[in-house]
């Protein structure tokens, strides 16, 4: 095989391997930090796959002297080596637009708060100034996430604004 199809296949399964490894440090990260797929830039995996393949397709042909019958093992080896799922997990943090994950995340609790009992049968119009208050003091997106679903609203409001019914007198 000549050496220019040789790079071919190796970018061929290169580009492969790194979308399948990607896409896991993604299901990592999520699982990590807790925040639901659905707030992220769900095409980082593949932003970082392609950002990173160029430079890994060439370092890998400078590196290791392919063989064809063990190419993917081969490749394999060199990723898990060169660009592990730390490091992958860390550039799809990278791409993630922390302000715009937010402003979702303080919508859905907004809505959250609106629609659970019993602050949704408080004074709604007064109490948002006073939410909001409460949702900038949360510091860390994964934290953030803990308060997306009914079962852990109270621990916000215990937390961020427990003298929530004083404020709808």
């Amino acid at each position: 095989m000549e050496k220019e199809e040789l790079k071919n296949e190796v970018q061929n399964i290169m580009q492969s391997e790194l979308y399948r490894k990607a896409n896991k440090a993604f299901e990592e990260y999520v699982d990590k930090t807790g925040i639901s797929p659905r707030y992220l830039n769900q095409s980082a995996p593949i932003l970082v796959a392609n950002d990173t393949l160029n430079d890994a397709v060439d370092d890998f042909m400078k590196q290791v002297d392919p063989v064809q019958d063990t190419l993917r093992e081969q490749i394999q080896d060199y990723l898990n080596e060169e660009y592990p799922i730390g490091y992958l997990s860390s550039e799809i943090d990278r791409r993630q637009n922390e302000e715009e994950i937010r402003s979702e995340m303080t919508d859905e609790l907004l809505l959250l708060l609106d629609n659970t009992l019993p602050y949704a049968a408080a004074d709604t119009e007064a109490l948002a100034p006073y939410w909001g208050r409460g949702i900038a003091k949360i510091h860390s997106l994964s934290e953030f996430a803990k308060y997306l679903n009914e079962d852990r609203i109270d621990s916000f409001v215990e937390k961020y604004c427990p003298d929530w019914k004083e404020v709808t007198q």
